[in-house]
């Protein structure tokens, strides 16, 4: 569920890279082996086989842990605007890219009142979504757990 390495304004290293997708590191979650995938790929994948998906160790939902400090590494990489195609030359780093998007001339005009693409607050958005995958992998893995955490929100 990673980032698309083609919106990167250079290459990306490997080691910023999901070994499940192939794509660079979106909210990267650390298995209890070290391995690192984004949260989006290995929360599905462990709820499923809990196994390492390189097939190293067995893994629970409950042992992964966001490694924030990569986390932060992604989100200082220059990207694209997603507006290229229809003439922004500008590249940003992937943390100010919505606050670029908000604001960016060549972004389609809202309609109706509503936000168009990109104008909407989409990391807020995905924040919530992957706050969700956590949730219902839970569910699958420790029911009684993810009860106490439904009771929190």
């Amino acid at each position: 569920m990673g980032f698309d390495p083609s919106r990167f304004a250079a290459p990306v290293a490997a080691e910023l890279q999901c070994k499940l997708c192939g794509r660079v590191l979106e909210e990267p979650l650390s298995a209890p082996c070290g391995h690192v995938f984004c949260a989006g790929c290995l929360l599905p994948w462990a709820a499923r086989r809990r196994l390492c998906p390189l097939r190293c160790r067995p893994l629970a939902i409950a042992d992964l842990r966001p490694v924030l400090p990569l986390r932060s590494l992604v989100q200082k990489l220059e990207v694209k605007c997603d507006y290229s195609p229809r003439g922004c030359g500008r590249t940003v780093r992937l943390r100010e890219l919505p606050a670029h998007l908000a604001a960016c001339r060549y972004g389609p005009e809202p309609r109706s009142g509503l936000p168009g693409p990109g104008r909407s607050g989409g990391a807020v958005v995905r924040s919530v979504l992957m706050q969700r995958i956590f949730l219902l992998a839970q569910i699958f893995t420790d029911p009684w757990e993810a009860k106490s955490q439904v009771e929190k929100v």
